[in-house]
């Protein structure tokens, strides 16, 4: 089973895909786009 967007609760428990939006964030000193990812286990 898979959930999306489960509660924080599930989290470790049971695979997880989460889905959220963004909002822009300029930052002047840094020259490209930034990506954050993040991934507990392959």
């Amino acid at each position: 089973m898979v959930l999306l967007n489960p509660p924080s609760q599930a989290l470790g428990r049971s695979n997880a895909i989460l889905s959220t939006t963004s909002v822009p964030y300029l930052v002047d000193t840094f020259p490209g786009p930034l990506s954050i990812k993040w991934m507990a286990a392959g």
